[in-house]
């Protein structure tokens, strides 16, 4: 459990988190932090990447309770509550993202 605290507070404190499932806001987000504006290259990257997916495989279902999913839920036993936690702080990051970009409208 210690590990996994120290986790945390590394990514809360060294890391800006992405989202697969929320990946256009996160590019949007790592533009805006590293001041990534290439207009021209910009569009075609996020059709390939975000709207095409060229980053997907398909893959089967684990049966749950199978031997391969014991020996997963071992081997991963702290990446579930690790995700959680990035899941939590992605919100919170976007908070200070629309604060920035309320500052920079008014």
């Amino acid at each position: 459990d210690e590990d996994l605290e120290q986790a945390k507070e590394i990514i809360r404190t060294k890391f800006i988190v992405g989202l697969l499932t929320e990946m256009e806001e996160s590019v949007e987000r790592f533009d805006k932090y590293f001041g990534w504006h290439d207009k021209e290259v910009r569009p075609e990257c996020q059709k390939q990447s975000i709207q095409t997916g060229y980053n997907r495989n398909p893959h089967d279902l684990t049966e749950r309770g199978g031997e391969a999913w014991n020996i997963l839920a071992a081997v991963n036993e702290y990446d579930l509550p690790l995700y959680v936690y990035i899941v939590e702080l992605y919100h919170k990051q976007g908070e200070l993202f629309r604060e920035n970009k309320a500052e920079e409208t008014a």
